[in-house]
């Protein structure tokens, strides 16, 4: 008879253990939700001073530093899609391989104003 004893107070060990870790679980679950509706009140306002700031580190970076550094690799794709779109347009076949002609970086002024 010793081991009906031991076996039910192992039965209720291993029930309140359970109880703990579903009543754990169930407090993390409430704190997340209340975590995760609390979190994003103003993301409208975040997105925007994180535009803002973007600006401002490039201007300070420099609009020309930007445009050379892709000005070669965003030519080529849009010279070689308005190409094949013109083709396209004109109902002739479109060619494979496009010699796209060397064009150097335009020079553009940026106002100051521009960037808040």
């Amino acid at each position: 008879m010793s081991g009906k004893p031991a076996a039910a107070a192992t039965l209720v060990a291993l029930l309140g253990a359970a109880a703990l870790v579903a009543a754990l679980g169930a407090a993390v679950a409430v704190g997340g939700y209340a975590l995760g509706m609390s979190g994003g009140e103003d993301l409208d306002g975040a997105r925007a001073a994180g535009e803002r700031q973007g600006q401002r580190e490039g201007a300070e970076r420099g609009f020309d530093a930007g445009l050379r550094a892709s000005f070669k690799r965003n030519y080529e794709k849009a010279y070689i899609r308005a190409y094949r779109a013109e083709f396209t347009k004109a109902g002739l076949p479109v060619p494979e391989k496009v010699d796209v002609p060397s064009s150097s970086v335009p020079k553009v002024d940026v106002p100051s104003s521009s960037v808040p």
